[in-house]
């Protein structure tokens, strides 16, 4: 005969709901006797006010405590569930909880401290920022806390944070993340940083995603053979990078002509980047093949870039091409800015573009090799082997496209307002690349100032420093307005 197993009732409670989403919820439960019969548990779920309810089989479970992620749920929706415990005893039940899901158009909390529940203050957030990117829908706010948030890719994926599919998505960094939401936010004082802990991968990748604005946050780490900080792709992608630092990023040699912008790659689509720091990325090449070096900090590849009142400085673009006996060439092309192909678009608006590349021989600002390129209110200096390179001529044998701005380049002084002589900077040892006028010590007066072009996007603006763009009747060239009382100045050392 087959022996009788005799069981009493299961005991089942509900301990609640813990990650939550806009579609996605973990439910909770604690089986604590199962009656010395396993028994079949589900989970009972309804949206509030209604009696429709939804059954999820969770199968034969021991004595223990455990989630069941629910999907399918919807935004700003509240929901309640119980949990049933059947075996051949009978059915026991739980308690009823609710929970709610993140509305529409929320903002989404990130902090190593959060509980990693509803994201909806610092204390529940989200621990991971991959979490916040995944989970979030269009038209949410991401809020980042002040620390570093290091990862590694997943398992062949090529970066380690995406935002993907999303539109009007906004991404925040700098908050004190403490008691209030928001509470206090200073990028400077509480810096956000997004890093690569290992393998090779981009840090952020941004694809497929109109209206992506990146705020405040520092990118950092990342080593891959296209963008190893940002790698932006995709024909209705447009991104927004505002007051951020891109620095330390590294493209390793890989053998094609494809590789370039060690801290930025835009492949398609367009993105503006705006008071940013871009410095000290690099692109190394060591093999004898051929290897190239093209924009060791920004490489513009298809699509349009437009950067405004940004550094880029002391980026290395590093390259080897075979040659039949030592010495080899060097392949570098751009240590700053690389515009490679026909449909790529770059535009340079009142930027400090200095000291790049990796040896004062060949060293590079802006390399063109197709495409369009404009250049206006900007400084480009210090690169031995030239400021601007290959740029398009016109029948007089003047850059094409190319005004009110400051570069070594005798045949263009005076041409288009332009200006070839030292511009003067405070300290560029120190990475101070403000203009000295005659004040607070300063020995001279840099002739950018004043030199450049009102541009309808400076109303309301400000300088890589904070100070206002406009503050007389006529700006500066360069990231930095001289005139006026400044904000304090973030250097990077």
């Amino acid at each position: 005969k087959t022996p009788t197993v005799s069981a009493t009732l299961p005991a089942v409670s509900n301990p609640g709901v813990g990650f939550r989403s806009h579609t996605v919820a973990n439910l909770g439960a604690t089986l604590t006797d199962d009656g010395g019969q396993l028994p079949d548990v589900a989970f009972h779920y309804w949206e509030s006010g209604t009696t429709a309810t939804n059954t999820v089989p969770a199968g034969m479970r021991e004595e223990e405590t455990f989630i069941w992620p629910v999907g399918g749920l919807a935004s700003g929706l509240t929901y309640e569930y119980r949990v049933s415990a059947a075996n051949g005893a009978g059915t026991a039940w739980s308690g009823v909880s609710s929970f709610s899901m993140l509305p529409v158009n929320a903002t989404i909390y990130v902090s190593s401290s959060g509980d990693n529940t509803d994201a909806s203050t610092w204390a529940t957030a989200y621990s991971d920022p991959a979490v916040a990117f995944a989970s979030a829908e269009s038209g949410d706010t991401i809020r980042l806390a002040g620390e570093t948030f290091a990862a590694a890719p997943g398992f062949a994926l090529s970066y380690v944070y995406l935002v993907d599919a999303k539109s009007n998505l906004r991404v925040e960094g700098g908050y004190q993340a403490g008691g209030a939401t928001p509470g206090s936010r200073d990028p400077a004082k509480w810096p956000t940083i997004l890093m690569r802990s290992s393998g090779s991968a981009s840090v952020l990748r941004i694809q497929n995603s109109p209206d992506i604005v990146v705020e405040g946050v520092t990118i950092t780490g990342g080593s891959y053979i296209q963008g190893g900080g940002v790698y932006l792709s995709g024909a209705t992608q447009s991104a927004w990078l505002e007051n951020c630092i891109i620095t330390n990023n590294l493209l390793p040699a890989a053998g094609n002509t494809t590789d370039g912008g060690a801290g930025v790659f835009l492949a398609s689509g367009t993105a503006v980047v705006t008071n940013c720091l871009v410095l000290g990325n690099k692109i190394v090449s060591s093999g004898l093949d051929n290897y190239y070096g093209r924009g060791g900090g920004v490489r513009v590849s298809g699509g349009t870039m437009t950067i405004r009142s940004s550094t880029i400085a002391n980026n290395v673009a590093q390259g080897k091409n075979k040659n039949t006996a030592a010495p080899y060439n060097r392949g570098a092309d751009g240590g700053g800015i690389y515009s490679r192909e026909t449909a790529a678009k770059t535009h340079l608006e009142n930027c400090t573009v200095v000291s790049n590349d990796f040896n004062e021989a060949t060293a590079i600002g802006v390399r063109y090799a197709a495409g369009t390129l404009s250049i206006t209110n900007s400084i480009v200096w210090g690169h031995a082997a030239g400021d601007l390179s290959n740029l398009p001529v016109d029948g007089s044998g003047h850059l094409l496209n190319v005004g009110r701005s400051l570069f070594n380049d005798a045949a263009m002084d005076g041409v288009a307002g332009c200006i070839s002589a030292d511009p003067l900077f405070r300290n560029a040892a120190a990475m101070d690349f403000t203009l000295q006028d005659g004040r607070h010590g300063a020995a001279g007066v840099s002739p950018a100032i004043d030199s450049g072009l009102r541009l309808p996007w400076m109303k309301g603006a400000v300088d890589l420093a904070g100070g206002k763009r406009l503050q007389s009747g006529a700006v500066d060239m360069g990231a930095y307005e001289a005139a006026g009382p400044r904000a304090t100045l973030l250097l990077i050392r």
